[in-house]
């Protein structure tokens, strides 16, 4: 199993849910599903070092896992599997929960990236995923409270 398993698990995720995930149950299963598998598949990786890179538009992007890279992917699968599990129990009261999701998954997909990066040019592009969507995640609410804080951040 490499690194492009893992982004292929919350692309899979991210992309099923903006389709699929108009009806709760499915959205439900969906949602803790991908983020269990990630997070397995997260501590399968342990100990592991693995590299590698793919072009784009005749840029390169690499990759590597590490120790230390490995104990912040840790985390980031913890707190995804805790938030999906979260979401189950909770009652929303939204329309297009669909997007709300789509935007975490994506979130989350640029924060394995950032944590994955090898070179400068993909550090950066993950790095503006993830600020680009989590400022989607908090303006979600349409509030202008929540749009004032987005735009500081």
């Amino acid at each position: 199993m490499g690194l492009a398993y893992i982004f292929f698990i919350l692309a899979v995720g991210a992309f099923s849910l903006l389709f699929l995930g108009r009806l709760k149950i499915l959205r439900e299963i969906i949602s803790a599903g991908c983020s269990l598998v990630f997070f397995l598949s997260v501590i399968f990786l342990y100990g592991r070092r693995i590299a590698g890179s793919f072009h784009f538009l005749s840029f390169q992007f690499s990759f590597s896992l590490n120790p230390l890279s490995w104990f912040f992917l840790l985390l980031i699968s913890s707190f995804m599997l805790l938030t999906a599990v979260y979401s189950t129990a909770a009652d929303f009261k939204k329309e297009n929960l669909n997007w709300f999701f789509f935007i975490f998954f994506v979130k989350n997909l640029g924060m394995v990236g950032l944590v994955l990066a090898s070179d400068l040019l993909c550090f950066f592009v993950f790095w503006e995923i993830m600020s680009i969507f989590t400022y989607f995640m908090m303006i979600y609410n349409g509030r202008e409270k929540d749009f004032h804080a987005a735009f500081r951040y």
